[in-house]
């Protein structure tokens, strides 16, 4: 009887709820949930087959770290086409060429006539051939710049057929494969986090909810992680209840720099100055000095 009673009380004891044992131990601990400091859900900006994804489910990547390469052949030749124009300045060299050409001729037929050695007619007419080149070199010289403004289009409508990372982070899922459209454009296809800092998510009873303000101090447990303390800040206090009135949510932000905490473990929170034992009003801490 004995031998079963004690087996009992050792079962409870490590079953108990991690707030709960920890305020047996005389801590005061509250339990909450770990959450990314950061995440995003991408998704294509374009529809197309996937060609490559050349990174693996839990892979740390670097922001800007290319997730999966689309198909963008169609795009590429648009590119390259685009590319080509903007580079090929010889309509441009001609037309300036054929203005200079008409200058000098309007420049000749101009002193002629001063000289009175001249044919009226032929300097209108090259001072006609003078007003056309210059309109032509204007419209060679717009249009040569379309080309280039184009091709910068065109290049940045192919670097969306690479799927990237917006910031440093973990894959934390892959829902698309190789061979697969991406269609429609609005369907997640990677997700990443960032746990380089992570938040626990505390919900307290609505009667500590004058003893708790942002930048007051905590410190965090894991049976994830035993024997390790993690110092955090509370960043926010929600200004309203849930659960019908009974609770409130208050969030801390952790430094996390070995990713030990990972998003979804449960965690224990003590906050300075505060107690089930201890009414909320006396537990309430003074104001940080600024």
């Amino acid at each position: 009887m004995r031998i079963t009673a004690c087996l009992a009380v050792l079962c409870a004891a490590t079953l108990a709820p991690l707030g709960a044992r920890a305020a047996e131990e005389g801590q005061t601990a509250f339990e909450g949930t770990v959450e990314a400091y950061h995440k995003a859900m991408i998704n294509a900006k374009v529809s197309a087959n996937v060609v490559s994804i050349p990174v693996r489910k839990g892979q740390e990547v670097e922001e800007g770290a290319i997730l999966a390469r689309l198909d963008d052949s169609v795009a590429r030749a648009q590119y390259e086409i685009a590319v080509l124009q903007s580079s090929d300045d010889t309509a441009v060299r001609e037309a300036e060429l054929q203005l200079g050409q008409a200058k000098h001729e309007l420049d000749t037929q101009t002193q002629l006539a001063d000289k009175g050695a001249g044919v009226e007619n032929e300097r209108v007419k090259a001072k006609y051939n003078y007003d056309v080149a210059e309109v032509v070199l204007a419209n060679r010289k717009s249009q040569f710049e379309q080309y280039k403004a184009l091709a910068r289009q065109r290049e940045a409508e192919l670097e969306q057929y690479n799927i990237r990372a917006p910031f440093k982070g973990v894959v934390a899922d892959i829902v698309t494969e190789v061979g697969e459209n991406t269609y429609p454009a609005d369907r997640q296809l990677f997700q990443i986090i960032d746990i380089s800092k992570v938040y626990i998510t505390v919900p307290l009873d609505v009667r500590y909810i004058g003893a708790l303000r942002e930048g007051q101090e905590a410190h965090v447990t894991s049976e994830n992680c035993p024997g390790k303390t993690f110092a955090g800040k509370v960043c926010f206090v929600s200004p309203t209840t849930e659960l019908g009135g009974r609770q409130f949510i208050v969030r801390i932000l952790v430094d996390n720099p070995d990713s030990i905490l990972k998003p979804g473990i449960t965690a224990a929170a003590a906050f300075a100055g505060i107690s089930r034992d201890v009414p909320p009003a006396a537990a309430a801490p003074a104001p940080a000095a600024k």
